[in-house]
């Protein structure tokens, strides 16, 4: 046996808590052990400590010799991104907003909005996928703009149409959608429900603050209550799958100093149902002082004390940076362009295919090539990072457009913490996640 490359470990309190990346698993052991695991031979450990040891096998802190776990991680790069049986296809029904937010990087584009002829060659083109077989599981999203807007006319009876056709051939369907909910009702929640959804709903923190941010394009109004209503009413559907809905914070330096408003606004909701994110402005990016990273460790600490799952930064579970590097991936927009990265505004510049009448997507496969023919993490800096396995290296259109990897674009970034601190808070989530699949919803 020899020690998984992969081994964080951080004292907490009277124990060490341990984080193996590659399985994405944690144990808490007494220091004791740990000092065994760290200055004798493992044979001592085996000796001293046989339980300590065996779990230590268990969770893949301990491994065989013959094991490579980046010969591994590549592998699973390569499945996932060519040869993944999971499809993702996002779309944007339409590129306006009726919100201005100043940090949104999308160029709104006023009265866009999809035909019924792009609505028909999307249905044919999921056809055409399930008629070669082309997957086991589909998710379908929408982005934009706010698709929100024609949520009637565009997203209900596509969602509705594609989730019949996949699921009468016995396939997994799930839908996702990026909104800022201020659109959301309860009729609106109730046709949801039906589509098995996932929604990232975003606030600027309190509501004093967020009505300066989040505000209606025409009439300035404020969204807070609205939103806050949304959530509420989502969450107490029993239909919703656990953790369905994230709730994005996002924040600059003036949204931390106070959160007790926006706790007490959530009291009462089903934490089962809410999984709370925060998310740093990115235009602020880079100007977290220690005075900054002391309010989110606090912010953090208090949603977890109140029983939120509470987190931040990119790191999770995945063999892949972003979907773009997926082939069974693609975001069609509204006029029926299609792309690969909706990290940035979706221009004609961008596009690399089109959706044609027959429910074929005619791609540009010198850009397709561009983008897949970079591996992400090929590069010393990432190889040797033990985050490696919940990170994948910065993605392919940052890639792409520093020309190689930079350590301006290391997913390290992502996060305004230190990376103890951040595995501490990501334990304390997990433990509170093992707890309600447990015991149910603690309230």
């Amino acid at each position: 046996m020899k020690k998984s490359s992969y081994n964080i470990f951080v004292p907490c309190e009277k124990v060490i808590v341990g984080f193996n990346t590659y399985r994405n698993m944690y144990i808490a052991i007494p220091k004791a052990v740990y000092d065994i695991y760290n200055e004798d031979s493992l044979d001592g450990l085996m000796n001293k400590y046989p339980n300590c040891y065996q779990r230590m096998r268990d969770a893949g802190f301990l491994i065989e010799d013959d094991v490579d776990e980046l010969a591994s991680i590549r592998l699973r790069n390569k499945i996932e991104c060519f040869a993944s049986r999971a499809f993702q296809l996002m779309v944007f029904p339409t590129q306006d907003c009726n919100l201005k937010c100043w940090y949104c990087y999308e160029t709104h584009k006023k009265d866009t909005k999809m035909s019924l002829e792009v609505m028909e060659r999307i249905y044919l083109y999921v056809k055409n996928l399930l008629a070669n077989n082309s997957f086991d599981s589909f998710q379908l999203s929408f982005f934009g703009g706010e698709p929100m807007l024609y949520f009637n006319e565009i997203v209900y009876p596509l969602a509705s149409r594609v989730k019949e056709l996949i699921e009468s051939a016995g396939k997994q369907f799930v839908s996702f959608f990026v909104t800022n909910a201020s659109l959301i009702n309860k009729q609106t929640v109730d046709k949801l429900i039906k589509l098995n959804p996932r929604l990232q709903i975003t606030l600027d923190g309190i509501k004093e603050k967020h009505d300066k941010v989040r505000i209606w394009k025409n009439s300035n109004a404020p969204t807070y209550d609205t939103i806050i209503k949304a959530v509420k009413e989502l969450a107490k559907k029993e239909e919703l799958a656990n953790f369905a809905i994230t709730l994005r914070i996002n924040y600059d330096n003036e949204t931390l100093e106070n959160l007790n408003e926006l706790l007490n606004d959530l009291e009462g909701v089903d934490k089962t149902k809410l999984h709370v994110h925060f998310e740093r402005v990115w235009q602020t990016a880079g100007s977290a002082d220690n005075e900054q990273q002391g309010l989110l460790l606090n912010a953090l600490r208090k949603f977890t004390e109140k029983g939120f799952v509470v987190n931040q930064g990119s790191f999770r579970q995945k063999n892949y940076s972003c979907p773009a590097e997926c082939y069974n991936y693609a975001i069609i927009n509204h006029d029926g362009t299609v792309h690969k990265c909706n990290g940035r505004t979706l221009t004609e510049e961008s596009a690399c295919g089109k959706i044609a009448s027959t429910g074929q997507i005619k791609w540009d496969n010198n850009k397709i090539a561009k983008r897949s023919g970079l591996a992400t993490f090929e590069n010393p800096f990432c190889t040797k990072c033990k985050m490696l396995p919940l990170c994948m290296g910065p993605c392919s259109q940052k890639l792409m457009e520093m020309g190689g990897f930079d350590n301006q674009i290391c997913s390290m970034k992502s996060i305004d913490t230190n990376l103890n601190d951040y595995i501490l808070q990501d334990f304390r989530a997990k433990c509170l996640i093992q707890q309600y699949q447990t015991k149910g919803s603690v309230l």
